[in-house]
């Protein structure tokens, strides 16, 4: 009599295209849904926080002398990450808790999401103070140094 092997016994929690190590094969559908998520998450933040400005723009033909961003037109550079959230979330159902790796504490965690749109708020802050987001034309330095 022969036994089933054990690798036959374990059945995955998870759908088969949903098993990427060892198998070779990549679920396409939620690559492509990952980049359409991202993509379009992040082009609504922009265009809802910039509306007025590119449609002004589109209506003129030409672009505005004086471009008008907030700070809050960082928030875009996290839609992938909450693309990913999202994905793990309601697509694939795997959940986050094997997402993040081993998280040290939850400060960590939170140092590692909040810490890079604090560094981003700064630049920006430094960036208007300084001036240096009105270019003058043929002298791209000179709104440096103004005296």
């Amino acid at each position: 009599m022969s036994t089933p092997s054990t690798t036959s016994l374990r059945r995955s929690p998870l759908p088969r295209e949903e098993i990427v190590l060892g198998s070779g094969s990549v679920a396409w559908r939620h690559v492509i849904g990952f980049v359409l998520l991202a993509y379009g998450l992040a082009w609504a933040i922009w265009a809802a926080l910039l509306g007025p400005t590119i449609t002004e723009a589109l209506q003129d033909g030409r672009t505005p002398e004086h471009f008008t961003a907030t700070a809050a037109v960082t928030l875009g550079m996290y839609a992938p990450a909450l693309a990913a959230v999202l994905m793990r979330l309601f697509v694939s159902k795997e959940g986050l808790r094997r997402g993040l790796g081993p998280l040290p504490s939850l400060k960590i965690g939170l140092a590692a999401v909040l810490l890079p749109l604090a560094l981003a708020l700064i630049l920006v802050a430094i960036v208007t103070m300084i001036n240096i987001g009105e270019p003058t034309p043929g002298r791209p330095w000179a709104a440096c140094w103004r005296s």
